[in-house]
């Protein structure tokens, strides 16, 4: 793996896990019910792994680079992962999952290719069951500069290119207005 310390590696999977947890009790959501989830864009399993004990859950790890999925095959049991390409389709049926989630992975991914992927997941989450998405907002546009700013005012988002689409060098940023929208579908 990327990350040099195991202790960030563990810290920030509960962190993240913690959180999803939270929200979902929150929202009165019973983490328990749910037959199978999906970590879309699982990386090395940090976050999937908070969630081994519970019983009676099919746990799912999906992610668009091979070494990483190599990786949590070999040294992670808790999860089937496989690997996925930049854009849709998941090679699961209609109706799998009763939850899935997404850690920082339309931050790196183009505006259309979100929205395939926001199709792609209707496709394989049972009625009435739950996404969740992370995007990066308004808070980090102070720091780019003047002409994407406009942009991302204009159109509802912007996208800074350093990199190809799905690496870490890639990003999208989202008005709140925008996020919305696209979510709503």
């Amino acid at each position: 793996i990327n990350n040099p310390s195991r202790f960030d590696y563990f810290r920030g999977g509960y962190i993240t896990a913690r959180a999803i947890k939270r929200l979902l009790k929150k929202n009165k959501i019973d983490l328990n019910q749910f037959e199978s989830i999906l970590d879309f864009g699982c990386g090395v399993g940090r976050v999937i792994r908070e969630f081994a004990s519970l019983e009676n859950t099919e746990l799912y790890g999906s992610d668009y680079n091979p070494k990483l999925i190599k990786w949590d095959q070999k040294k992670l049991y808790c999860a089937n992962f496989s690997i996925n390409q930049l854009e849709p389709p998941l090679k699961f049926e209609d109706g799998k999952f009763d939850f899935v989630y997404l850690i920082s992975v339309f931050t790196h991914l183009p505006h259309q290719t979100q929205i395939n992927w926001l199709k792609e997941f209707h496709r394989v989450i049972k009625d009435d069951k739950y996404h969740l998405i992370t995007l990066h907002g308004e808070h980090v546009v102070k720091e780019i500069p003047q002409e994407e700013k406009e942009e991302f005012l204009k159109k509802g988002y912007v996208e800074r290119t350093f990199d190809k689409p799905g690496s870490n060098h890639y990003g999208t940023f989202h008005t709140k207005k925008k996020k919305k929208k696209m979510l709503e579908g």
